[in-house]
Parts: C-alpha cells; structure tokens; sequence
C-alpha cells in the first residue's frame, strides 16, 4: 500500500510482479484500475486466501474503510521497531483476530462471589490469535521528539521496541551475523560492546569499495578514497566551528566528487544509484547537512546527468541527520561532526557523545567509513563519568582502532596549504 508520492515498485525479472494499491485522501486503487478498491467492493474480493501486505501505520490506520469488519492477520511484522513510536503500533492492532469470551451475570454479588467472577471464553467459536514479531535495535536512536517525556514515561512514549523489550520484558533474540558490512567495521561495532558475539557475514565480509582509484586526481585523495582502507578518521586543526565547519563540508564534497570520478556513472540511471546506493554522508546537526548539501550541489550542477531539481532531491536523501540516516545504508559512509569550539562541545555534550547515535553513524557502512572530527573534539573530556564512558569509544576508534596514520597536505577551501591526519585500520 503506497501514497501518491510514493514511488511504484518495478516489476524484476523472475520474480512476481507486487499489486499496488494506491490510496490517498478517499480513494482506494488497485493496480492503477478505477472502482477496484471500493466501500461496496471490499480489497477482500482481489485478495488472494494467502497474501503479504505491506504498508506503513498511516494507511494501515485507513485501511478499515476498505475492508470486512471481521478482516485480521495471521502473523504482523513490525520493521524498525526502534523507530517506531508506539502509539503508532495502534494502527496495526485493528487487524488482530478477535478473543471471544462471554460474562455470566450471577446473582445476589457481594465480595467473595466478585472473587471469583471468570471470563469464560465461548466453546463454540475457534479462538484465532495473531502473532507480532517486532524488529528493531534499541541500541539505535529512538524516534525524534519535540520535547522530552515526563519522567517514569520514556518506556511508553518511546520507540515500540524499547516499549515491549524494556517496558515488558518480552522474549528477544539477537541476530549475531551482520550482513551488510566489511568485517572490520562489524569488528568496531562489537567492539562497543552493545553486541554479543557479533560477526560478518561471510559473503560481505570481505567484500571492498569498488571502482577506478586511479581515475582520482590528488594523491592526498587516492590515500584516503583507498578501498583497503575499510575503517578510517580524519583529523583536522580547526577551532571555534560550533555547528557549521565549512572546511569539513569543502572536505566532504571533494571527496565525494572524487568517489563519483571512480564509479564513473554513465547516465542517468547510474548517477541515481551513486546517490542511493553509493555514498552517505551523516552529519549531527541539520545545519552542518545544509552546509553541506550546497557545497555538493554547487560542484555537481554543471556535471550531473539529473536536473536540478531531481539532483537536489537525492541530495536531501544522500545527506542526514543520524536521526534520518537509520535504517538506511550505503558503500561508503561520510561522517562530519562540524565541532570544534570548546564551550559548544560543553554544552552539547549529552546529545554529540550519545552511544547510539555513534552506533548508528559508524554501522550504516558497507565497505567503507570516513570520520571527520577536529582534535578539539577528539581531545575533549567530559565531566560526567557516563559521558566520559561514550565519549572514550569515539576515542578509541580514532587512536586505537585505527592503528596507522598519514600526514596529508592538502590544497583547501581558501586554496592554501593546510595538514590533515589520515588514520585507518591497517
């Protein structure tokens, strides 16, 4: 089920075509057919007796207008349950089978008759139940929130995950095998400690940043851009930048460029897989993200296949917040911090340091992760034990994990010469 602005899924080779069902405001269309999905031609009669539903809460909060009273699923998934707010979950449960059950009225009640007063369920129906699988991390960001819940409230209006695993202790099952990174980056991501016994899938496990390094300019960017060189940092000597770095947002957009050079799209098609497949660049604060954005777009205009307007719009999906960035990913990932004044790092230390935020930041690569942070940042210690503990893993993947280094000087956004430190795990 998909709104208008949603794109169609395309048929593949092989494999069955998906029905669409289109809705928005009113209306209800199956297959791009008029009529198909009405109030007197129920999505029942164009449903076969087995089928897979797929849909967000909003149109599964409508769909009850299109369907039998009575409509249920066996079986609900919930995806990315760590996003997702739990009244939200409420759209799903009208399609849950109903448990029938009778109350006997008895006579003369008082206390101990009230006592034992039972809820018998009615023999002569079959009692269906539908099962719920959630799926999610709440070792990941919860869902964004304008203000922070009242206290002994997180659990409920938190993340539908963090509600039934922390609020209900339900049964839960970690998946050990990560299936989408380079082993070195699942190795850091073990190593945060938010994981047990934690492996890559052994498909990817070696699998490396493709394309034609030689077709990228600098040498100082060859270094960087080097696909055996999965897990990497850069370190710069700015100060004062409390938010916006515009030297991390020229940085991040040469070597985006540069990584274009080596996949060389040829068209149109291929330059949309560069932006949706290829690079992502995540970035704490929105500001630091528009920053960005402009300095991408204004390299990339006179060069892209897309227009402008479809170019600004992968842009705007290339480069997020952390917040947006989860369950996403990409070959390589562009992480810029954009901090380096002290008084800034102070006050934002809380949100900048926060575990899960640099969990997702650091997983969502496949082959390939650049962090760009000042040594203002690196060096900064926290006053609060908790932060100073989350604080230190940032530390310990710049200085520790990755174990080798290169000074690189390079030409930068003022076309002067300035000195950067490459680190990588060797």
């Amino acid at each position: 089920i998909r709104s208008d602005t949603q794109t169609l899924i395309k048929e593949k080779k092989g494999c069955r075509n998906v029905d669409d069902l289109l809705h928005y405001g009113s209306t209800w269309k199956l297959n791009g057919m008029k009529g198909s999905v009405t109030t007197q031609r129920l999505l029942e009669e164009s449903l076969e007796e087995s089928c897979i539903i797929f849909a967000n809460a909003h149109h599964l909060y409508s769909l009850h207008e299109r369907v039998e009273n009575d409509f249920a699923f066996d079986l609900i998934c919930v995806d990315e349950a760590s996003q997702l707010p739990t009244d939200y979950f409420m759209a799903s449960l009208q399609y849950i089978y109903k448990y029938s059950f009778s109350v006997k009225p008895l006579s003369d009640l008082n206390r101990a008759t009230m006592s034992n007063l039972n809820l018998e369920v009615e023999e002569d129906k079959k009692c269906n139940l539908t099962k719920v699988v959630i799926v999610g991390d709440h070792n990941q960001l919860p869902p964004v929130r304008v203000k922070t819940p009242p206290k002994n409230l997180e659990v409920v209006l938190d993340s539908l995950f963090s509600y039934y695993v922390q609020g209900h202790f339900i049964s839960s099952k970690q998946l050990k095998i990560n299936y989408r990174s380079h082993e070195d980056i699942v190795a850091f991501t073990a190593l945060l400690g938010l994981y047990k016994d934690l492996t890559a899938f052994k498909t990817n496990a070696k699998a490396l940043l493709k394309g034609n390094i030689k077709k990228v300019s600098f040498p100082w960017m060859r270094e960087i851009l080097d696909p055996n060189k999965v897990v990497c940092s850069i370190l710069h000597n700015r100060k004062f930048e409390i938010g916006i770095s515009i030297f991390e947002a020229f940085l991040v957009s040469q070597i985006i460029l540069s990584f274009y050079n080596m996949k060389s799209p040829k068209n149109k098609q291929e330059e949309v897989l560069f932006w949706t497949e290829g690079v992502g660049v995540v970035a704490p604060h929105n500001a630091q993200g528009r920053t960005i954005i402009r300095h991408v777009f204004d390299i990339f205009q006179p060069i892209s296949y897309l227009s402008e307007r479809t170019l600004m719009n992968h842009l705007k999906n290339t480069i997020y917040s952390v917040e947006k960035f989860q369950g996403s990913d990409r070959e390589l990932i562009i992480s810029s911090i954009g901090l380096s004044d002290l008084d800034k790092i102070s006050a934002e230390e809380e949100f900048i340091f926060d575990l899960n935020r640099f969990n997702v930041l650091t997983s969502r690569a496949k082959h390939k992760v650049i962090f760009i942070i000042s040594n203002k940042f690196l060096g900064y210690i926290p006053d609060e034990r908790v932060i100073l503990e989350k604080a230190s893993k940032i530390y310990t993947y710049v200085q520790e994990f990755c174990n080798e280094k290169i000074e690189l000087e390079i030409d930068n956004e003022k076309n002067e010469k300035e000195k950067l430190i490459f680190r990588f795990k060797k």
